[in-house]
């Protein structure tokens, strides 16, 4: 029983929207709507566009939607839905690419908690925490930091020269 009381809120809104519409479009309500099957799209348009104009009890929107219904054309169907189709696309890539982005932030940090080594799987970059004295022992060859530098620096970060 709540479907027929959803349809009927949901016819509601949509010619809410098209008497209130600056641009009641079939584009502009394939996005209002977020039109999935174009037969019932094109259908839906054209229906609440024939109620709104028979509920419309101001002139001024009753002349916009007249107009717009006389324009009508199976060309700028098919246009405004492909150019919908494509909107819809970006937008679900979009969407996608940021998913993506906070499921990767989220397996980094959780990581990046973790103690010593973790292959990441989604990449299969290694990641590792080393020891301070780990890096010292593969920093040997050069000028760096010594094991001898670290001991001379106290808890608080202050070198026992200063």
């Amino acid at each position: 029983m709540p479907k027929p009381q959803r349809n009927s809120t949901m016819r509601k809104q949509n010619i809410g929207w098209m008497t209130n519409s600056c641009n009641p479009t079939p584009l502009e309500f394939f996005r209002f709507t977020f039109s999935t099957h174009q037969v019932r799209a094109f259908e839906k348009y054209q229906s609440t566009l024939q109620i709104a104009l028979e509920r419309s009890k101001d002139q001024a929107i009753t002349e916009k939607l007249q107009k717009i219904q006389k324009d009508l054309s199976e060309t700028r169907f098919q246009q405004d839905w492909e150019q919908w189709m494509q909107e819809k696309t970006t937008l679900s890539i979009c969407h996608s690419v940021c998913q993506t982005n906070l499921d990767l932030y989220e397996e980094i940090s959780f990581v990046g908690k973790k103690p010593g080594k973790v292959k990441y799987s989604r990449t299969d970059v290694q990641i590792t925490k080393q020891k301070p004295s780990d890096a010292i022992q593969q920093n040997k060859s050069g000028n760096d930091t010594g094991e001898e530098d670290i001991n001379e620096v106290n808890e608080d970060g202050i070198s026992d020269d200063d």
